[in-house]
């Protein structure tokens, strides 16, 4: 019983000491192509190792490895590489598991917290032949592969990858593709990447940024530009669940399917994301989602993103749950300028704006097959063909088998079937909706086009029951509910409303005969463009009968004047009214004022509205003045 209790102990103390060297043992190794002193053996910024691959090849479980700026290519074939077939094109940068790389250091750090990978650049880059030839580049710049430890990636911009090759490469007893994932293939890994862009690499058929293939990967505060491939441009899933936040896809373009991102069996969780400007030639623009994926999307923006059908995304017989997202200004030219639905595809979209997508048919989302649940959202401003105004703008189903179950939601353009009870087509008053980003001309930030005025009729008229459990926040981080009732669109934060023109008074008055003479003045003019003037012989159909040009901004008092000699001969009574224009296309009418003839008679009436900028509560004071 001693006995085996003294082993015991031994064995105890053997994996304390196991532990302990693990951690005492781990080691930083320095990296700086610009070294021109030292040992070059990687024990300090003066004795740095000038080829990141010498670091790699020596780094164990727990170290970590500090690269300069600089370029660097790899220049040996990536641990655990076997087979005959090899060549310089499959040269990669190997990241193991456990093993932790940091881009963005002058060389002159001592912590991590020092570094600064905006400004000094470090480049892992595929160009290892002939420079800006790529038929000779590498096939992945970075590759992980079978590896159960996570490993890191931070601080860098991985470029040139070029997977245009044929069959396989044995890595780590897992047969590679040469086709797939030029900037980086991740294989039964699950690496972390952080602070990192992926720019200018390319697939022949899979992933130009990056292929992760049955794996985990996490990506936080990272872009994927200008990448191309046959499918899935910036990022090909496949049985891979990635968590990606605070990243960017843009610029990205596929042949066929998935500019931004295409996943296949995949389910990735999307927060905080942008998705602007990808391309497909065929489906999906920005997002593709096919055979039964399931991302989770949240907080994130499609914007300006192209395709043939589904602009912002496509899904087939793939069911996301999208919350807090806009998607605006996509085109398709065929089908579903938004999103398209096909093949019992059935998305719950809550808190999610559209406005200005295009297509041939279903301007916001066409369904086919599919029958999504859709609530506290916007649909306003998209276009079928060239019209805004027309059936299929907004919602377009196929057929009787696309059956959206739709609530508490605004939508420009109504169609058949929906349910009255609780939507309406009446305008949500954007902030400007012609620029979705903002004077900022980022995505997601506090000026964003598409938030709301405060005195929009989508504001507080929501379903708090329909808020998916965990989401606390709007798109831009913003409380969700801020006032008993959550507001319909992606955005809660409201803009407060302040009157683009100040009104002192508008008096009309008969002149002589059929002659009526108008006049008002403002106190401020906040990018006041012009008035309209018009008129009515009944007080309720009203015709334009003159335009007077605004000021602009103004905090003087400003008089205008306006004498109407067009009046139908014999009238005895006409009716007059403002419509004031700012110059983003926002207007406000002002009250109607009577003109009688025959008698000396005026309607005039003096208007103070207080206060300004309103709240809750706004009061009119209306006197007559004889």
């Amino acid at each position: 019983m001693k006995k085996n209790k003294s082993l015991l102990n031994s064995s105890l103390l053997l994996l304390l000491l196991v532990f302990l060297s693990t951690d005492v043992c781990a080691t930083r190794h320095y990296v700086n192509n610009s070294a021109t002193t030292g040992s070059n053996n990687g024990f300090s910024w003066i004795d740095a190792y000038k080829n990141l691959d010498s670091a790699i090849s020596v780094a164990m479980m727990g170290d970590t490895i500090w690269v300069a700026a600089g370029t660097y290519k790899p220049s040996i074939y990536p641990a655990g590489a076997t087979g005959s077939s090899r060549s310089a094109r499959d040269y990669s940068f190997y990241l193991a598991g456990g093993v932790h790389l940091y881009g963005g250091f002058a060389g002159t750090e001592t912590t991590l917290a020092a570094r600064d990978y905006a400004t000094n650049v470090t480049i892992l880059s595929g160009d290892i032949g002939t420079v800006n030839d790529s038929t000779d580049n590498c096939y992945h710049v970075v590759l992980s592969v079978n590896e159960s430890t996570v490993g890191t990636l931070d601080g860098f911009t991985v470029t040139g990858g070029t997977a245009t090759g044929t069959l396989t490469l044995t890595v780590n007893g897992k047969a590679v593709v040469r086709s797939g994932g030029g900037g980086m293939f991740n294989y039964e890994s699950s690496p972390t990447i952080t602070n990192t862009t992926f720019s200018e690499n390319t697939a022949a058929n899979r992933g130009g940024g990056m292929l992760n293939e049955s794996s985990l990967t996490t990506i936080t505060n990272t872009m994927f530009s200008e990448n191309t491939a046959n499918y899935g441009g910036g990022m090909y899933n496949s049985s891979s669940s990635p968590t990606i936040t605070n990243t960017i896809f843009s610029d990205n373009t596929s042949i066929y399917n998935g500019g931004g991102m295409y996943n296949s069996s995949s389910s990735p969780i999307v927060t905080n994301t942008t998705f602007s400007e990808n391309t497909a030639n065929s489906r999906a623009g920005g997002m593709y989602n096919n055979s039964s994926s399931s991302p989770k999307i949240t907080n994130t923006a499609f914007s300006e993103n192209t395709a043939s059908d589904g602009g912002g995304m496509y899904n087939e017989s793939s069911s996301p749950t999208i919350t807090n997202t806009t998607f605006s200004k996509n085109t398709a030219s065929d089908e579903g300028g938004g999103i398209l639905n096909y093949s019992s595809s059935d998305p719950t979209i809550i808190n999610t704006t559209f406005s200005e997508n295009t297509a041939s048919d279903g301007g916001g989302m066409y369904n086919e097959g599919s029958s999504p649940i859709i609530a506290n959202s916007i649909l306003w401003g998209n276009i079928k063909g060239n019209s805004a105004t027309t059936s299929g703008c907004d919602i377009e189903n196929s057929s009787n088998t696309s059956t959206p179950i739709i609530t508490y939601t605004t939508l420009q353009v109504a169609y058949a079937g929906m349910s009255t009870s609780n939507n309406n087509t009446t305008d949500p008053l954007f902030v400007d909706d012609s620029n979705p980003a903002g004077t900022d001309g980022i995505h997601r930030t506090a000026d964003d086009g598409l938030r709301l005025f405060s005195n929009s009729p989508a504001a507080n008229t929501g379903n708090n029951g329909s808020i998916p459990s965990g989401i606390t926040t709007d798109i831009i981080g913003s409380a969700r509910i801020q006032d008993t009732t959550v507001d319909r669109g992606a955005y809660e934060d409201l803009q407060t409303f302040v009157l683009p023109v100040e009104l002192i008074h508008f008096t009309a008055q008969a002149a002589a005969h059929t002659t009526a003479e108008l006049t008002w003045a403002t106190a401020t003019e906040i990018d006041n463009s012009h008035f309209m003037i018009e008129r009515s012989y009944d007080g309720e159909h009203f015709e334009e009968v003159a335009r007077v040009e605004g000021n602009g901004n103004s905090s003087e008092v400003l008089h205008y004047a306006y004498i109407d000699m067009s009046i139908a001969k014999g009238t005895q009574v006409v009716y007059y009214r403002l419509h004031q224009f700012d110059y983003n296309g926002v207007s406000e009418y002002s009250d109607v004022r009577r003109v009688t003839f025959g008698m000396n008679n005026q309607d005039e009436q003096n208007i103070a509205i207080y206060p300004n900028p309103f709240t809750s509560d706004v009061y009119i004071d209306l006197r007559t003045i004889s």
